[in-house]
């Protein structure tokens, strides 16, 4: 009886001993694909943040009017701040939208043909970046489920692994895209509309005007008929008073 009890406790240990390795195995495929994108996505960063530096002084030496421009300012402090990844790939969201936004504000800076080139390199990068946070969120969904589910739970206690963080900002990025889009509607909205009331006054004011310029030349063709009747009455009379002197002499 013994001899069997002690086959059945080796052949659970060997079960978990087989899985412990099977699950150990999945966790250290994960964290080097983890790293990878970890690596890929901290030299994209670095990249990113180059460009725009490199951006701001070409902004800042065409244009006198940029060089005190904080928000300029702000993109070059990126760099030397201690951040997480999570915390610079947001900063670099928010200084690009700033960047962009500048641009499409002043038509001479998008003719330089230097920021049009930053912008096309800008533009791989986020492509680039886009690709591997999402490889990174695909392997950290794997990662996180491995920690939280039964039997790898287990695994994960033991080598101390914990849930990891996503990267959320690509909605974050939409929604400020849908947020934007929605701003630059109800500005049209409101501009057609001032347009609209504009246009409408000016008919209201030709009318009056027109109304003003009919009542004017109604009055005056009512003197000038006035004057002609009193002219008519006058020279009748003096008509008939020349006839009355002649028939007296």
């Amino acid at each position: 009886m013994i001899y069997y009890i002690l086959i059945f406790i080796a052949a659970l240990v060997g079960i978990f001993i087989i899985l412990e390795i099977h699950i150990s195995n999945k966790f250290h495929i994960l964290n080097t694909k983890i790293s990878e994108a970890y690596n890929n996505m901290d030299v994209l960063f670095e990249q990113k943040a180059n460009l725009l530096e490199r951006a701001v002084n070409i902004i800042k030496e065409n244009n006198e009017q940029y060089k005190e421009e904080i928000l300029l300012d702000n993109l070059t402090k990126i760099k030397k701040d201690t951040l997480s990844r999570f915390e610079l790939n947001h900063e670099l969201m928010l200084g690009f939208r700033d960047y962009k936004g500048l641009i499409d504000l002043d038509t001479n800076l998008a003719k330089l043909e230097s920021l049009k080139n930053i912008n096309e390199e800008l533009s791989d990068i986020d492509t680039d970046l886009n690709a591997s946070k999402r490889y990174y969120n695909d392997n950290i969904v794997i990662y996180n489920n491995l920690v939280k589910c039964f039997p790898s739970n287990i695994v994960a206690k033991i080598h101390k692994y914990t849930a990891l963080e996503f990267f959320k900002e690509e909605k974050i990025e939409t929604l400020e895209i849908l947020k934007e889009e929605n701003n630059k509607k109800e500005e049209i909205k409101e501009e057609k509309i001032e347009t609209a009331i504009k246009d409408d006054l000016e008919i209201k004011e030709e009318k009056n005007d027109d109304t003003l310029k009919i009542a004017v030349d109604e009055e005056f063709s009512k003197e000038i008929e006035e004057d002609i009747e009193d002219n008519v009455e006058d020279n009748t009379e003096a008509i008939i008073e020349k006839e009355i002197e002649n028939e007296d002499e």
